[in-house]
C-alpha cells in the first residue's frame, strides 16, 4: 500500500464529503450577494471619485477606502462564494481557494486594517478642514501628502498583520470516502489503493488525501492569542479607532452647528456634505465593526458548551456586518454628496450616449 505522508499522519481526518447544510447555505449566499453588490458599488465609486472635477486629497483617501473595502469584499466572495455555489452543485468542492486561502486571508487582514485607519485618517482630515481650516493647507496640502499617509498606513497594515500569516499552512489529510461506488466526485484525489485491481483490506477503507489549511501551533500558542489577538489586535484594530472616530465627529458636529449659527457660509454646503458624509460613513463603521460584537463572540467562546452553536452564529452575523460595512459606502455618497450625485449623473449621461451610439452604427 502506498505510504501517506508525514503530513496526512499529523492532521484530523474529518469526513469526506462534507455534510451540506442549509442553514450555511443561507448565510453564506447573502455574504456572497452583499459583496457582489458591494464591488458593483465601489467600482462605480471608484470611476466617480477619479473624475477630473472630484480630484482632492479627501477624495483620494475616499478613493484608497474604495480599494480596501472592494479587498474584503473581492474575499467574501471568493471564500463564501464558493460554498454557495457549492451547495448547489455548480462546482464539486466547497474549498475553492484552499491553496490559496493563506494569502488570500492575509490580504484580508491587510486591507481591513488599512480601511480601518483610513476611515480615522478621513475623520481626522475633516476634523482638520472644518475645526482648524487655517492649519488644513498644511496637513493636507496636496495629493501627494495625502498618498504619502496611505503608503504610511499600508506599510504599517502590512506589518501589523505579519504574524497572521504564521497563523495558517496547508495541510494533507486523509478524507475518508462515504460512497467509494461513487468515485467521479473525488477523482481528482489520491486514493488510498495498491495499483489497478488490488483492493483495500476490510479495516481499510478507502481514503483520499487533500490539502487542507489548518491552524498552526503559532496561532494556538497561548501568550501570543493573549497578548496579540486579544489585547493588541482589538485596541489597534477596534477599540483605539472607534474612539478616535467618535471624538473626532462630535467635534466636527459642533463646529458644524456653531458655524450655521454664525451663518457662515464659507462653501458651507461643500463643507456639509462632506463632514455629513465622513459622520455617516463612521456610524456605519461604529456599529458594523464595534468592539461589542468581538466580546459578544468572545463570550460565546467561554459559554459554549451552554449554547451549542452559538459562536457560529455570532460569527456569521459579524461577517454580515463586515460585508455591509464595506459595500454601503455607495449608498453613503449619493445620498449625502451633492458633487457626487452630479459627477454620477454626468458619467451615466456619457455613458448612455455612448451606448446610443454604438447601436446607432449597428443599426447603419
Amino acid at each position: 500500500m502506498e505510504e501517506e505522508p508525514e503530513e496526512a499522519r499529523n492532521c484530523s481526518e474529518p469526513d469526506f464529503p462534507n455534510e451540506k447544510n442549509k442553514d450555511l447555505f443561507a448565510a453564506h449566499s447573502v455574504i456572497a450577494i452583499i459583496s457582489v453588490l458591494g464591488i458593483i458599488g465601489n467600482g462605480i465609486s471608484g470611476v466617480v471619485l477619479n473624475m477630473p472635477q472630484m480630484r482632492s486629497s479627501y477624495n483620494l483617501l475616499l478613493f484608497a477606502l474604495t480599494v480596501s473595502d472592494s479587498t474584503q469584499l473581492f474575499f467574501f466572495c471568493l471564500s463564501y462564494g464558493s460554498q454557495a455555489l457549492w451547495y448547489l452543485d455548480i462546482i464539486s468542492q466547497p474549498e475553492l481557494i484552499s491553496p490559496i486561502y493563506p494569502f488570500a486571508l492575509f490580504c484580508f487582514y491587510v486591507a481591513h486594517t488599512i480601511s480601518i485607519h483610513i476611515t480615522v485618517l478621513l475623520s481626522f482630515e475633516r476634523y482638520i478642514a472644518v475645526c482648524k481650516p487655517f492649519k488644513a493647507h498644511k496637513v493636507f496640502p496636496t495629493k501627494r501628502r495625502s498618498c504619502c499617509y496611505i503608503l504610511i498606513v499600508s506599510i504599517f497594515s502590512i506589518l501589523f498583520n505579519l504574524p497572521k500569516w504564521l497563523e495558517l499552512e496547508l495541510c494533507q489529510v486523509k478524507m475518508k470516502v462515504s460512497n467509494p461506488l461513487q468515485p467521479s466526485s473525488w477523482s481528482h484525489y489520491r486514493i488510498n489503493n495498491t495499483g489497478p485491481g488490488v483492493n483495500p483490506a476490510a479495516d481499510d477503507p478507502p481514503y483520499v488525501l487533500k490539502e487542507v489549511v489548518v491552524y498552526t501551533r503559532f496561532f494556538h500558542d497561548g501568550v501570543y492569542r493573549i497578548v496579540y489577538r486579544q489585547v493588541i489586535d482589538y485596541a489597534v484594530n477596534f477599540i483605539t479607532p472607534i474612539v478616535f472616530i467618535i471624538v473626532f465627529n462630535i467635534w466636527i458636529s459642533k463646529e458644524i452647528r456653531q458655524a450655521n449659527l454664525r451663518r457662515q457660509s464659507l462653501t458651507l454646503i461643500q463643507l456639509n456634505d462632506s463632514s455629513k458624509t465622513l459622520m455617516l460613513i463612521g456610524v456605519v463603521f461604529a456599529i458594523c465593526v464595534s468592539p461589542a460584537w468581538l466580546l459578544v463572540k468572545f463570550l460565546l467562546h467561554r459559554i459554549n458548551v451552554c449554547v451549542p452553536g452559538s459562536v457560529m452564529s455570532c460569527q456569521r452575523i459579524t461577517i454580515v456586518l463586515l460585508a455591509f460595512n464595506a459595500s454601503i459606502n455607495f449608498v453613503i455618497y449619493c445620498l449625502c454628496g451633492s458633487k457626487f450625485r452630479q459627477q454620477l449623473l454626468l458619467l451615466l449621461g456619457q455613458l448612455l450616449q455612448w451606448t446610443l451610439g454604438i447601436f446607432r452604427r449597428n443599426k447603419h
